[in-house]
Order: C-alpha cells, then structure tokens, then sequence
C-alpha cells in the first residue's frame, strides 16, 4: 500500500524551520568562554602554542590546545598543523568576527558549542579542517564570500555546516556525517554547494530554508539519512538542484516544499521513499532530466496546491508508484520514461486536482510507459491509442525509450541559435564593477521543431539548465558557455564569452608613516607604501605627499597624506593618514626643579624657562608657546626653597625668546598666586603640552 506520509512531511519541513528560529536566539551559554588563545597582527597571545612568521601572516600550532583561538586581524593563516583544539561544550573553538581574507586549515576541532564560527566576515577560507562533537561544526552569521572546502565533519548535534543570511560562499568537497542536520543554509542566497558529501545525518542531508535563493546545489552525494537527502523549505526560490545522488533516504530523495521556480535537473533520486516529492504551494519548478529508480513509495509526488511544475526527461523506473499527483492542478508531465513502476501514474480526482497534463501536441508528444501494448500500425512511434490510468491518460504515447527524440520529422536539421545578453554596471576595460545578470534567448529555425532547452556552464562540461536569468557574483575572470538543443535533438555549437568582475577597490598599505606616529622636527623618515589589486590588476596608485623618499618633517604640529589608486576596471579607493611632528622638549630650567619640589615666596617673581631642539639638536627659536597656571592644593608639597628675582612681569601668556641664552621664558608674578602648590602649563604649537608644579609660600 502507497501513502503520503504527510504526517511525516510536515515534521519534517517543521523541524527545519525550528533549527532556523533557534539559531536566531542562540543561548548565551553558546558564548559562555571568553577566548582563551588570541592570534593577531602580532602573533599568539600564547607564543607556547606555536610559531608565527609575521611575513607570510601564518601561526602555526605546534601542540594540541585545551581551550578557544581568536583571530583579531585579517588576511592571517591559522594553520593547525594536525594538532586538536579541545572545549568543555560552550563557545567557539575557532572565532572570527568581522574579519577579511583570514584561512584555517588542517585543525580538529572538538567539544564547542561552535566548532568553526565565522560572524560578519568575508574572504574567509575553512580548508581540510577536522569538526567533531560539537553543536554546530562549522557556523557562518551574515558572512559573504567564503570558502568551506575539504572539512570533515560528524557528531554535530544540530548542524553540521550551518549559514545563516549568508550569501555568495562555496562548499564544497565536505563530508557531513552523524549530524542532526547535514548541510543547512537559512536566509542565504547566492551560494555553490557541489561535490560535498552528506551522510547518515538524523534528518536531512542538504537544506535550504527560509527564502534561500538562487543556490546552486550541484553533484552532491547524499546518502542514508533519517528524513530527507535535499530539502528546499518555504518560499526558497531560483536554486538550480543539479548532478546529485540522493540515495536511501529515510523521506524523500529531494523535496521541495512551499518553493517555487525551482530547477531540479539530472539528478539521481534511488531507493528513498520517495524520489521527488513536490507540495505545498511548491509551484513553477522544472523538474528535467532525473533518474528516478526503485524508491519504495512514489517516484515522482506533487501534492498539495502545486501548480504549473514542470516534468519532463525523467526517466522513473522501479518506484512503487511512478508519478502520482494529489490535490494539485495545472502541472505538465511529458517526455518521461515510465518503466516497470508497480503503478506507473496516479491522479487523485477532486475540486483542487484539474488541469493536469500529461501530453502536448505533435511533435512533442507525451510519455513512453513500458506497459503500453497498443500497437503502431502507421509506424509513427507512437501508440495507436491513448495511455489510460487511474484518474488521467496520456493521448500521444511514445513506443520507445525518448521516443520524443528519436520519432521527430527528420526535416529539422538546424540547430538553434542562442544570444546573450549582460546587464550590470559596467566598470572600465570590459570589466564590471557589480554584479552580472546574464540572459539567454534562443531561438529556432522558422520550421524548426523549437527550443527544447538551453544551458549554460562555467566549466564547458558541467551543464545546468537555463530557466530565466541569473547573476554571475565571482570576482576575476569567469568563462561563461552556452548552447540550446532543440525538439530535434540538434545541438548548438557551444558559445563562449569572458565574463570580468572586479567589485572591490585596490588595497592601500601605508606602512611608514603610520596613523598618529609622532616624528620629531627635521627628522629623516622615509615613507614607505605600497598599492596592489589581485582581481583586475592595479592601474595607477599616486599620492602628493608620499611620492617623495623622505616625509615632511620641516614644520611641526599635524600633518595628513593621502595615496588614491584606482585598478583596471575603474575602481578608486584613498586611503589617508595622520602623523605628528614635534620639538625636542629640554625640560624646564632652574630655578624651577622638573620634580616639582621648588618652594618660591609669595612676594617677587618666577622666571619659567625651557628649550626647544630639532632632530639634530640644533635650537628651535620660533616656535610659539603660552604658559597657563592652576591651584591644586592650599598645602605645600615642595621641599627645596627657590629665590625670587625682581624683573617686572611678562605681559600676557606667551613666552619671549632669548637669543643670548637660547631659550623661551616668561616672567610669573608671584603676587597674584595665593599659598598652595600650582601646576605650570607650557603649551607649544606642535600640539604638546608639558607640566611642572610649584608650591608658593
């Protein structure tokens, strides 16, 4: 007996959207250990742990390590080295918050609530890594552009590899096993998961929940799972499901559920309950050229208010019951093998199930099913009468395997032609600076048996269905190919344009001077800068103060300079710094003592007096300096009594410059002062201020 397992179902797509909604609220004892090894632009907090070249900005391990690593810097290289980073199950074993271009490799990671967690990062590269026993293996949070490659991962109680708004990042080449959830991305668009593994997981091998958009999910194996191998949840839209093998199953070899405008293309769907399962206002999806074999339920299952899915080049064979569509109207099945299904089509009657076909006209034709023993006394490839099963028919049944191919005129002997067409904003020297939307249209001959179908591939030999289009976001150079076939089975010759992406503006080091470095007046301090862009190349970095060898230092107080540098395809970025150039300051002289223990009178007057150098020791004479003066206390904190000199008062607060003596001074009345002990403030034009205190009696 054949069912639907909707109780099943809907726990299943309930406890995807679970695991979403809980790690929005992730529980503070997830963050509980504060880290306790850092790694930053200066190496390891820890150096016991391992070593660090500060050239190639890699820290190696050198020992296991009980406890978490940080990485505080970007473009750095956490290289394991083989060796185990261990936890008591709460924080993460390796984080990185809002970090560039950082890589770990070659680490086991065991006993976190995260193993690897990456948050508000980008560039970032998780290679050859080791994730046991922890809650989640690898955690990527509103992080874009990363690369999760070659992991192994098991023993993840809730995900194995988890994304959460997080778009444009490439898995592949994992192996997902043992965990509550294989692969899982929430929210997150835009990504490529290829060549992964996913295997005896407690529920689903692959998700994507939640409006998970246009994701490539592509020549993936996932095997023996306790609910689905590839699962699309609520209303994730646009993601192409290509070249994967979903096999043994606990549910469904692939579900899409409350998805549309999906493509499921050329995938191996066996021995699962059901192959292909399709509900829930899951409408608008191809389902185009799968292999679907000997699953103990349904081959192919569109349920529950679907409408207008595509199926065609299907080949079901072995299943319990080949198609079987319920509660569901408008959809299209034609151009499949159906063979040695124990039922091989099944249409439930009622007000919601109309519409439902499964032909089209000549030369397109309908289905070929193995059972069918009508003859075909014109020899047309066809069967004299129509296919008839329970609840529909099938009015142009083709005798052989892709009869559809085969049996068409044999006039139409001219491929289709098919023309791209590129929008984005284009940068300089055919490089864009954003994103590319690429459109194909193809079109046939004028007495042509029309487009069957177009594709498009990155490599010139995996191949992915063209449905509408769709975004190109991988920065440099990537060869873009196309071709359509059309009902006659003529291929186009295979087109080919570079596409070039270079959204990100050059980067700018300036390593002398640094932001807010002090110099000193007339000091010799080359600059030291440099510029590159790894994507389309750098065109031109210039900077006005930077060009020369030496900064200027010949005037004090603050100066700024600027490098702009612009790259091929027309990106500019200016990078800026501040640096400060001051005086030698010589420490007041006497009669004043720079410890603060001088003791003057309170009738006569006070001469402060200080010399100023350059780099070289040679005098400064113009600079400009005032003197202000404060209470600090009614007690007398000096110990050493000073005379007081008769000389009349300076006027104002600014000092005079003696060129007999090569020093500023200026003349302090004591008469206005009260007793107490002050503090004498010299205020110089190069920003600095210096301080000595007083007591007066």
């Amino acid at each position: 007996m054949f069912r639907s397992k909707r109780h099943a179902r809907n726990f299943f797509a309930a406890s995807a959207s679970a695991l979403l909604f809980f790690s929005l609220f992730v529980p503070r004892s997830a963050f509980a250990v504060g880290p306790d090894i850092v790694l930053s632009e200066s190496g390891w907090s820890d150096p016991a742990v391992g070593n660090w070249d500060p050239d190639t900005r890699v820290g190696t391990l050198t020992s296991d390590v009980v406890g978490s690593i940080q990485i505080t810097a970007d473009n750095i290289v956490l290289e394991g080295n083989g060796h185990t980073l261990s936890g008591n199950g709460s924080g993460a074993g390796v984080s990185i918050s809002e970090r560039t271009g950082v890589s770990v490799r070659n680490i086991s990671v065991n006993g976190f609530f995260y193993g690897l967690y990456v948050n508000f990062s980008t560039g970032v590269t998780l290679d050859a890594n080791t994730l046991g026993i922890n809650n989640y293996g690898i955690y990527l949070n509103f992080s874009d552009g990363n690369v999760i490659r070659n992991n192994s991962v098991s023993d993840s109680s809730a995900t194995g590899i988890f994304t959460q708004e997080s778009d444009n990042n490439t898995i592949s080449g994992n192996e997902v096993r043992l965990s509550g959830f294989g692969i899982f991305l929430g929210r997150s668009s835009l990504n490529t998961v290829s060549n992964n593994i996913a295997i005896s997981n407690g529920l689903h091998g692959i998700t994507l929940d939640s409006n998970s958009n246009s994701n490539t999910v592509a020549d993936n194996f996932v095997l023996d799972n306790s609910a689905n191998g590839i699962a699309l949840f609520l209303n994730s839209s646009g993601n192409v499901l290509s070249g994967n093998t979903s096999s043994g199953n606990g549910a469904n070899g692939l579900l899409l559920y409350f998805s549309p405008n999906n493509v499921v293309s050329n995938n191996v769907s066996e021995e699962n309950f059901n192959g292909i399962q399709i509900g829930s206002f899951a409408n608008d999806n191809s389902i185009v050229g799968n292999t679907v074999r000997n699953n103990s339920n349904y081959g192919i299952f569109i349920f529950d208010l679907s409408t207008t899915n595509t199926v065609k080049y299907n080949t079901v064979s072995g299943n319990g019951i080949g198609v079987q569509i319920t509660n569901a109207s408008n959809n299209s099945v034609y151009n499949n093998n159906f063979v040695n299904n124990a039922v091989q089509a099944s249409v439930e009657t009622n007000e919601n199930t109309f519409g439902n076909v499964f032909y089209k006209d000549l030369p397109v034709g309908g289905n070929h099913w193995s059972d069918g023993i009508s003859p075909d006394a014109d020899n047309d490839g066809l069967l004299d009468e129509p296919y008839i099963f329970s609840g529909g028919f099938d009015a142009f049944p083709w005798i052989g395997l892709d009869g559809w191919f085969s049996s068409l005129p044999p006039s139409d002997v001219v491929a289709p032609t098919t023309a791209v067409s590129l929008s984005g904003t284009q940068g300089n020297n055919s490089w864009y600076i954003s994103a590319i939307s690429v459109e194909l249209v193809a079109t046939d001959n004028q007495d042509g048996t029309g487009v069957a179908s177009t594709e498009y591939s990155f490599d010139g030999s995996s191949w992915n269905l063209y449905v509408g289009p769709f975004e190109v976001t991988q920065q440099g150079e990537t060869m873009l190919y196309w071709r359509s076939t059309d009902n006659a089975g003529n291929v186009e010759e295979v087109l080919s344009q570079m596409l070039r992406i270079d959204t990100s503006p050059p980067e700018i080091v300036i390593a002398t001077p640094q932001n807010n470095a002090e110099y000193l007046l007339h000091q010799i301090v080359n600059a030291d800068w440099s510029s590159n862009d790894s994507v389309s190349g750098l065109l031109s970095a210039e900077s006005v103060c930077l060009n020369a060898a030496a900064l200027d230092t010949l005037q004090e107080n603050v100066h700024t300079c600027s490098v702009t540098a612009e790259d091929n395809a027309g990106n500019i970025t200016t990078y800026s710094v501040t640096y400060y150039v001051r005086y030698v300051f010589g420490g007041v002289l006497q009669p004043i003592n720079s410890d603060g223990s001088s003791v003057f009178k309170l009738k006569g007057s006070i001469k402060v007096a200080f010399q100023l150098f350059d780099a070289n020791g040679n005098f400064v004479t113009d600079a400009i300096a005032t003197l202000t003066y404060k209470k600090l206390s009614n007690s007398i904190s000096g110990s050493q009594s000073e005379s007081v000199i008769t000389e009349s008062a300076s006027e104002g607060n600014v000092f005079r410059y003696d060129t007999d003596k090569d020093q500023y001074f200026f003349i302090l009345k004591t008469k206005g002062l009260s007793a107490g002990t002050w503090q004498l403030s010299v205020s110089l034009d190069d920003g600095t201020v210096y301080t000595v205190n007083i007591s007066v009696n």
